[in-house]
């Protein structure tokens, strides 16, 4: 069996063991991880039921692929980030968001790209 280090109620639980040991600060730091990771949830869904709402917005999709890049699932954001522009592909925040990503990689030319696409909106 494996444990998720994602998943809130593990930091939860072993803050409680940290505390009965009489670890405070590490009890604590568990406490704000676990407290965290619930908060990235309940944002995660929000986003998830907005898009069912409202499937064609494309802003909601954005706020979803900004969300995974900002949480370590760049592979994930680069595909909905596809969707995206494959529906508008002057969409602004999406492809000031790849030329973000891309900068950040080292992928200069690709940065370079996307950031003249966010410019050149109709």
């Amino acid at each position: 069996m494996s444990i998720d280090a994602g998943e809130p109620e593990v930091h939860y639980r072993r803050s409680l063991v940290l505390t009965r040991l009489g670890r405070t600060a590490l009890a604590k730091a568990e406490q704000d991880t676990s407290a965290r990771l619930r908060d990235e949830r309940e944002h995660i869904q929000k986003l998830l039921n907005e898009m069912l709402a409202a499937p064609g917005d494309l802003d909601h999709r954005y706020d979803a692929a900004r969300w995974l890049f900002e949480h370590g699932h760049p592979e994930e954001g680069l595909r909905w980030t596809e969707k995206i522009l494959r529906d508008q592909p002057r969409h602004t925040k999406t492809n000031r968001l790849l030329a973000d990503y891309y900068e950040k990689t080292g992928s200069h030319g690709l940065a370079n790209f996307y950031q003249l696409q966010a410019k050149s909106e109709p």
